[in-house]
């Protein structure tokens, strides 16, 4: 029996990558390249993130690639006339220090190199063969070259690009064979929205060779990328002149290049250098359409599809030359773990290895691809919210979202299964290296839950009609003022949870970003109705993998050490007026109002004085990302949980019990009413605790186990109340979450 045998077609990034892990397997391949040369002097700058470098970091190349490349320390977002929009100079130390490697800018043809240098066997890597046909049976696949040369193996895999030959002859195959494969009609997946010029260019003055720009225009975009030797590339990103749809592209000419940019010559790029700088010293150009899209078929009869030719996302993220290693990686696993079950593996066998291996990567690069169109149009300022975003809601936000939002892209990072992952120590890591699994909750799970949230606040609407039917017991003065601080306490929970979630980093850019919104409207409104809003937002906004991890759980210590004196301040007026009747302060006809009034001011002022304490004295201070790991602002946000445990639980069993022992027993009359005031609340807030133990569950944060939690939940909301429920959980959370990224081997 002859050995599985792989043809892979281009010798790309995701091509040459995925050489070396079959020859790391063992699995027999042969590289067919297009070119006359391996690692031919074409294509420009490759911006290689975390997810990428730690492969090649497994391959064994991350020293040759540190020779050849420049490591970003500093990334700058400039403004239409310079300004400083968004000031990453630590960049590279924040990078490094949380997920382990920084942004590093490298030449595409240099990345080829030194994964072709890498190979043991480079005898199987055969250039100038530029793929004519293939043909496929169920026994085995032929490539024809131009040069009339036959390649024969088990599978073809296209690495050859969005403009990919394979997936032309895969389309064609499935055309004459009037397959259920979408074939042609899947060309509608990538369209080309933008359009760019791509150069290089020697000796621009006052760039920095350790910095990474991106200068923001209506309407066009630069991005500056360094590199060695005095060399700078950049990018020149406008809208295309029409949008086309398909893998096609379009390529203009040299002249038609040199009079579109000369009205954009005298553009302010960076430290007062302008396009016309960078232009006039440029070695070389090209104008181009972008496609963008991912494929909704990467597969056919023995042919798969990996890197650009299944999916291209807008080179703005930089994130395209990741996802190609990443897509290869993905691609090698799937392929040694279905041969050692089955070395001789059928063409069904091979189809389903084929479609494990596309299901493992098209939700995340879809949601790669997603984000590069979002960003570029914000950052062309395309329209009054883009515009209004980037000029002045991001020149506003706190410094570790930069770095939170470049370790959310790529924390999930595909690995290399059959080689170790290099130990690097790190504050955040990736996904596959922590304690708990992030991961995307279920659409379905999220709707669940906010209909029941919707259906439960109907039930209570109607409960009401019919606690309001049962006879009144005789409460006292004593029982209804116990009964009226239990339910004036019951926002109180709400209150500080909204303002404690606001300054999450993972809350930037959220609805959950202003507490003091949330708390004003709950004012208005009713904390009834507003609560289901905002927790049906929360149960949104946390359906993402990224929420959990790598988004930071902590906070800095400033910060968290504010909410406790903070609370006992805003709450002080409030409990004097609970207590003054009994030290005959005040006039007892008028209490019930007065205290009621007086808590609700409490919870309305509590996340508004938060904000103006911290920056009176200037507590605000996510300046330093090391403020944003470990748990020592733990101990603070225990403290202030704490004292809202003791606060709800104390009113709670106060009233439970002066009122059994006024009526002598518990009815169900007056079971109502001592809820009545905060029925529906009641049950919002239970069901907030009961979605938030499941959901800690669900990735596995340590410490919570599902029965035993939600057993917990249902006893202390039925000793303590729903609200000391929900205070108690959440001291769990930070606990859970903070345990949850550690890492496994610490």
């Amino acid at each position: 029996m002859a050995p599985f045998k792989v043809l892979i077609v281009g010798g790309s990034v995701s091509g040459m990558a995925l050489a070396n892990m079959l020859e790391h397997h063992g699995i027999e391949y042969e590289l067919l390249e297009a070119y006359p040369t391996i690692a031919p002097d074409m294509g420009y700058v490759l911006a290689m993130q975390p997810d990428g470098t730690r492969i090649i970091h497994q391959l064994g190349c991350y020293d040759a690639m540190k020779e050849c490349s420049i490591f970003v320390q500093e990334v700058y977002v400039i403004g239409p006339t310079g300004e400083v929009l968004l000031n990453g100079k630590n960049h590279g130390r924040d990078s490094v220090e949380t997920i382990g490697y920084p942004l590093i800018s490298i030449a595409r043809r240099d990345v080829i190199r030194i994964l072709y240098e890498n190979l043991k066997d480079k005898s199987r890597v055969h250039p100038n063969q530029r793929v004519k046909n293939i043909s496929s049976t169920k026994s085995g696949v032929t490539v024809t070259t131009e040069d009339g040369s036959t390649w024969t193996g088990d599978i073809v895999v296209g690495a050859d690009g969005v403009r990919s030959a394979v997936r032309q002859e895969m389309w064609r195959i499935a055309r004459e064979d009037k397959s259920d494969l979408l074939g042609e009609e899947d060309a509608k997946s990538m369209s080309s929205t933008y359009s760019c010029i791509f150069g290089s260019s020697f000796d621009v003055p006052t760039i920095s060779e350790t910095a990474f720009y991106l200068s923001v225009h209506e309407k066009r975009t630069y991005l500056i990328s360094p590199s060695q030797n005095g060399m700078t590339y950049w990018a020149f990103f406008i809208p295309s002149k029409e949008v086309t749809s398909g893998p096609y592209g379009q390529r203009y000419s040299a002249e038609e290049e040199q009079e579109f940019v000369q009205k954009y010559l005298s553009d302010h790029v960076v430290d007062g250098v302008t396009f016309g700088d960078f232009y006039k010293r440029k070695k070389r150009s090209v104008y181009i359409t972008l496609e963008e899209g991912v494929m909704k078929q990467w597969f056919g009869p023995r042919m798969v599809l990996v890197g650009d030719a299944a999916h291209k996302i807008h080179p703005i993220i930089g994130a395209g030359g990741g996802h190609a290693i990443e897509s290869a990686a993905a691609l090698a696993n799937v392929l040694a773990e279905g041969l050692q079950k089955e070395p001789d593996p059928s063409q069904d066998s091979i189809t389903e290895m084929f479609r494990r291996f596309q299901n493992s990567r098209e939700e995340i690069v879809r949601g790669a691809s997603a984000q590069g169109h979002e960003v570029q149009k914000m950052q062309m300022l395309d329209g009054p919210i883009p515009k209004f975003l980037q000029l002045v809601v991001i020149p506003k936000l706190p410094a570790g979202f930069m770095i939170s939002e470049t370790a959310s892209r790529f924390s999930a990072g595909q690995r290399f299964a059959a080689l170790p992952v290099p130990s690097i120590p790190t504050s955040w890591g990736f996904d596959d290296e922590i304690r708990m699994r992030p991961q995307q909750r279920a659409g379905t799970h999220t709707l669940l839950f906010v209909l029941g949230l919707l259906l439960t606040f109907l039930i209570s609407r109607l409960g009401s009609v019919f606690g309001e039917s049962l006879p009144k017991p005789d409460l006292n003065h004593s029982l209804q003022q116990n009964a009226q601080v239990y339910s004036s306490l019951y926002p109180l929970v709400l209150s500080v949870i909204w303002t404690i979630e606001s300054y999450r980093v993972g809350s930037t850019m959220t609805p959950l970003w202003s507490s003091t919104f949330w708390s004003a409207m709950a004012y208005i409104f009713g904390y009834d109705l507003v609560s289901i809003l905002y927790i049906s937002l929360y149960v949104l906004v946390s359906q993402k993998r990224s929420f959990y991890f790598p988004a930071p759980r902590a906070m800095s210590v400033p910060t968290a050490r504010t909410f406790l004196p903070v609370l006992i301040l805003t709450c002080a007026t409030p409990a004097i007026t609970t207590i003054a009747p009994e030290l005959n302060l005040s006039d007892s006809s008028a209490f019930l109002s007065n205290m009621t009034y007086s808590w609700r001011t409490a919870q309305l002022l509590y996340p508004a004085m938060v904000f103006a304490t911290m920056k009176l004295f200037r507590l605000s201070s996510e300046r330093d990302i090391s403020a944003l790991k470990g748990n020592s602002d733990i101990k603070y946000l225990w403290g202030t949980l704490a004292l809202v445990l003791v606060l709800t639980s104390s009113a709670s069993l106060l009233r439970i019990i002066t009122g059994i022992a006024q009526q002598e027993g518990l009815s169900l009359s007056l079971a109502y009413h001592l809820l009545a005031p905060s029925n529906s609340l009641t049950s919002t807030i239970f069901l907030w605790s009961v979605f938030t133990v499941w959901d800690l569950a669900r990735i596995k944060a340590p410490g919570i186990e599902l029965r035993g939690g939600l057993l917990s939940v249902i006893v202390v909301s039925a000793l303590c109340g729903s609200p000391a429920a929900l205070a108690y959980v959440w001291m769990l959370r930070e606990r859970a979450l903070e345990r949850g990224r550690e890492k496994m081997n610490s």
